[in-house]
């Protein structure tokens, strides 16, 4: 166990011992259910929590991630002196690795302040393999004895610390002040790709590489960053008006500039080599700073605006790597040195002039003018300590664009038992350094709800919207001139849904409701061509008693896209087709009327399927699938509560969590497939996994 998780847990049980100790200074009343003058309130839970058979994807954010048994507790604790000052202490899961902990101190009407603390875990792979020694360093050099056929048990997870302080005073009645600055923590251990290229014993002319002999392998990357926040306000609340004027700075640095890795044992075929090492850049420091100035008016009973503009800009001057590990010299820029600056601006009015009418319009501006230098880099392929043939330079194209959009909205109630809403929006896209200079879409809506009798109502609502892009002219010059970005391409979209909502009885409601949505990208040669999605759901809750709740839900997702490729050449040659389906259920049982008992059980069930075919788009039209890729999960929980006395309960819960995953890309694949690919060697992931809660609760 680390030093800093054993100090962790030595504060927060410092902080639970310390509530305790309040708690028996500061009595509650002889009625516990009220709080008066001097008096302490709150809850007081402490338990045991127990796994067995939890691995990583069992507990990848809850910490619950092994067979072991953990003291676990939470506290809500509220102190109020007689004065109009308190004090409040509340924390969670803290004898786990999502521990949280919140302490608040104020006077109202005067000032409050706060400090809390946060773990967020974040766990990965736990059957990962690697070649290499060195994993949580930047320095990855080959353990003795290893290779792509010998590798060692590698575990991938990261961990978020983060502290959070602020304090917020109020000036007068209208006015006021407000500061808060956090700093979070970020370590651990991720992956990333690498790889490597051949050199020599090919045809590139001239530079020695091969075109399309690259060794790559996943490599254990360093996790250690440090992002901090600080945000102020001042604030103005009147009657009639709101104003807010704001600064957000955000600062990220990372401990790692650079990965540097040796070649884990590839051996080329031939008379070509391979570079010794390899290296990459890992995320850059950088920093973002804004102000920004928000506010409404009421201007009259029924009518009220509102506005924000904001302004912001983006840095990173992170010095640059060189452009290989065997290349040394070259670069036209010591760092990129880029600079980004965004502008904002919104106004929005809503209005009722009558009883049945409501009006809604709102404009928005965003431009981001990135202001970072070009330049021409000839790069190093891939650690070679060659560069391309022919030597064709690569120019950055910082990326800017201007976005508006306009849109109106109006809503009329005929009647008790009819209304409808009517819309329309309008957005231009201006842009520089991109494949498509400028873009206009039109969207209409319509939705209409009516409400047959008392205990039925249904809801119809429609949406068409179309993208028109200018000429598409590809900023890189060796794309296929077919291919279209789909956030760029000319778009038509449908969407539409309706639902239903049914209560025959007070103790009985039933909704059901469907959605569909089609992109139509047909004018798009290469990439994608068409989506559909449709959703179907289902939701009941019954209560035949008012101790007895009993629900049940059913949802299936059914997305399909069909995508173009193509060889080298620019006629389309096949045809893929994406086909997803996800469907959920679930059951739950709360009975809260055992005179001192409480019992729930609940069930969730869910199975995703995706399947990819392939399609010739030659007058043969052959025809292949993938095996279908497969997760399917059953969740079972059962809890109870029994009260011993009027303030005190223990609480039990019990949950099963059964997942089995397919995937053949990882199924059955060993590390080194190909002598020109190495991987982590992980398998789907998939769990039977039990874990088990007992805890007493005591209410002041």
């Amino acid at each position: 166990m680390r030093t800093k998780d054993l100090q962790i847990r030595h504060v927060a049980a410092t902080l639970l011992i310390g509530s305790l100790t309040c708690a028996s200074m500061f009595p509650a009343s002889a009625d516990s259910g009220e709080s008066g003058a001097g008096d302490l309130t709150g809850i007081l839970e402490l338990g045991v929590v127990t796994a067995d058979d939890a691995d990583y994807s069992f507990g990848r954010y809850s910490g619950i991630d092994d067979d072991k048994t953990v003291v676990n507790g939470g506290v809500d604790l509220q102190f109020r002196p007689g004065r109009p000052d308190y004090l409040r202490l509340r924390g969670s899961d803290l004898g786990l690795n999502t521990r949280r902990l919140m302490l608040e101190y104020g006077e109202q009407g005067r000032f409050d302040t706060f400090l809390e603390y946060r773990q967020l875990p974040h766990l990965i792979l736990d059957t990962a393999k690697t070649p290499f020694a060195g994993v949580g360093s930047n320095n990855l050099v080959v353990a003795p004895g290893a290779s792509p056929t010998s590798l060692r048990a590698l575990t991938l997870e990261t961990e978020r610390e983060r502290l959070e302080g602020g304090v917020s005073v109020h000036l007068d009645s209208d006015w006021s002040v407000s500061v808060a600055l956090r700093r979070e923590e970020k370590q651990g251990t991720d992956w990333v790709a690498g790889a490597l290229q051949r050199i020599g014993g090919g045809s590139g002319a001239g530079s020695g590489i091969s075109v399309g002999q690259s060794y790559s392998v996943i490599l254990p990357e360093p996790v250690d960053q440090t992002t901090t926040e600080f945000d102020a306000s001042l604030d103005y609340t009147g009657e009639r008006s709101q104003l807010r004027l704001a600064f957000h700075s955000s600062i990220f640095d990372n401990r790692y500039a650079s990965l540097n890795w040796q070649n884990p044992g590839f051996t080329p075929t031939g008379m070509s080599t391979l570079p010794t090492s390899g290296r990459l850049s890992l995320e850059p420091d950088n920093r973002f700073f804004q102000i920004n100035l928000s506010g409404a008016h009421q201007l009259a009973e029924t009518t009220r605006i509102n506005g924000l503009m904001s302004f912001g800009v983006m840095q990173q001057d992170e010095p640059f790597l060189p452009f290989g590990v065997n290349t040394a010299g070259g670069l036209p820029r010591d760092s990129l040195d880029g600079e980004v600056y965004v502008y904002s601006l919104r106004a929005g009015l809503t209005s009722r002039p009558w009883r049945p009418l409501r009006l809604k319009a709102q404009y928005r501006y965003d431009e981001r003018d990135n202001r970072t230098p070009r330049a021409a880099y000839l790069y190093d392929v891939m650690d070679s300590g060659k560069t391309p043939s022919p030597a064709v330079a690569v120019v950055n194209e910082p990326l800017s664009y201007r976005k508006h959009k306009a849109s109106i909205e109006a809503g009329y109630r005929f009647n008790r038992a009819l209304s409808t809403t009517l819309g329309y929006s309008y957005r231009n896209v201006e842009r520089d350094n991109a494949d498509v200079d400028k873009s206009a879409e039109h969207e209409g809506k319509a939705r209409l709800r009516w409400r047959i009798q008392d205990d039925l109502e249904t809801t119809l609502s429609l949406l068409a919207s179309a993208r028109d892009a200018d000429e598409y002219v590809p900023e890189i010059t060796n794309q296929n001139p077919l291919l279209r970005k789909y956030t760029l391409a000319d778009r038509d979209r449908r969407k539409a849904g309706f639902d239903v909502a049914y209560t025959p009885w007070p103790e009985l409601s039933l909704g059901v409701g469907t959605d569909f949505v089609w992109d139509d990208f047909s004018d798009s040669g290469l990439g994608i061509t068409d989506a559909r999605s449709m959703t179907h759901t289902l939701d009941i809750a019954y209560r035949p008693t008012p101790g007895v709740l009993i629900t049940a839900f059913y949802a299936h997702d059914a997305i399909e896209s069909q995508q173009r490729g193509s060889d080298p050449g620019v006629t389309p040659l096949y045809e893929i087709i994406f086909d997803d389906t996800v469907k959920t259920m679930g059951v739950g049982f709360q009975l809260d009327d055992l005179g001192d008992w409480t019992f729930g059980v609940n069930y969730r069930y869910s199975l995703g399927e995706s399947d990819i075919r392939h399609r010739d788009l030659d007058a043969v039209g052959a025809r292949s699938r993938f095996p279908t890729l497969q997760n399917e999960l059953h969740a079972f929980e059962v809890n109870a509560g029994y009260r011993i006395s009027k303030n005190t309960t223990v609480r039990l819960a019990a949950v099963y969590e059964n997942l089995d995953a397919e995937d053949w890309a990882f199924d059955d694949v060993p590390p080194h497939p190909l002598n020109q690919l190495l991987t982590l060697g992980n398998e789907s992931e998939d769990h039977d996994a039990y874990a088990f809660f007992v805890a007493v609760q005591h209410r002041f």
